[in-house]
């Protein structure tokens, strides 16, 4: 999943360079894993993962945003929402200092806060898990 984000980090940066787009991009996944347990039994398995994009576009004092739920695949919908934050930001009110956008690096920052083994964890490890710390709190 790391390269997807750094593919599209990279193509959104090259599709705003081009165009001469001042943008700042935030990426936003979350991954939720659900077991509830009830009765001496689990009741409920689940998972969801989700992906979101905000883009901030400034034309000199002025900022546009616009935000957007998709796939981290959905290069051209990411595009478009680009371009939506600088039509937005053409017609924003000034603000009255400068604002600072800082420049994308090369290489994406350092992610070894990361753990992919929960990234890669199925609902059948998670099962397990729970199974393993109330292993003994059932009684016959």
């Amino acid at each position: 999943m790391k390269e997807i984000f750094a593919a599209a980090a990279n193509e959104l940066r090259n599709f705003a360079r081009e165009r001469n787009i001042a943008a700042e991009f935030t990426f936003h996944r979350g991954v939720s894993k659900l077991v509830r347990f009830a009765n001496s039994g689990v009741s409920a398995n689940t998972n969801e993962d989700t992906f979101s994009l905000d883009v901030d576009v400034t034309i000199g004092r002025a900022k546009g945003s616009f935000s957007i739920t998709t796939s981290p695949k959905d290069i051209d919908g990411m595009k478009i929402a680009l371009l939506r934050a600088a039509e937005i930001a053409k017609f924003a009110v000034p603000v009255s200092f400068e604002r600072k956008i800082p420049i994308l690096p090369e290489r994406l920052p350092d992610d070894s806060n990361f753990d992919q083994r929960i990234e890669n964890m199925t609902t059948a490890d998670a099962l397990d898990l729970v199974g393993q710390a109330t292993d003994d709190l059932l009684s016959d």
